[in-house]
């Protein structure tokens, strides 16, 4: 995808209708993910998957146009540089911030799990539905 982006972009000297179209289809594509539920078929869920895939795709791809478009040639190796750099930058600080959220929910589930496991949880050692019925009468 991201050739035919490039493609497109050097064909027509522009980049602002690919850039919509590509946000377009992200958003399309996540909200047809966000209907899938346990009985949505595995063709229909692939194809969403495509749609924003393919969608960020183009993105990745035609963003570095509009970073490069208002500087002279003899900066573009700058500027790819740190363009790449904000960019992975970006990826680690999800990657930590994931981590700080994920790592004390673990735990906590790792704790709960434990708890269970040993039988001190109270939902085990509540009476059927059935008994606690017949105990009222």
């Amino acid at each position: 995808m991201s050739i035919i982006v490039g493609a497109s972009i050097a064909i027509t000297k522009r980049y602002r209708p690919q850039l919509w179209l590509a946000w377009c289809l992200v958003l399309v594509g996540v909200a047809l993910l966000s209907t899938v539920k346990e009985d949505t078929s595995r063709g229909a869920s692939i194809g969403y998957q495509f749609i924003a895939g393919v969608g960020i795709g183009m993105v990745f791809a035609g963003s570095y146009f509009p970073v490069l478009a208002p500087l002279p040639v003899a900066l573009n190796a700058q500027a790819l540089a740190f363009f790449v750099f904000v960019r992975s930058f970006a990826q680690v600080s999800v990657l930590v911030s994931k981590y700080c959220i994920e790592r004390p929910t673990t735990l906590f589930l790792v704790a709960d799990l434990e708890r269970h496991r040993r039988g001190r949880d109270h939902t085990e050692r509540a009476p059927p539905a059935a008994a606690r019925r017949g105990a009222r009468g």
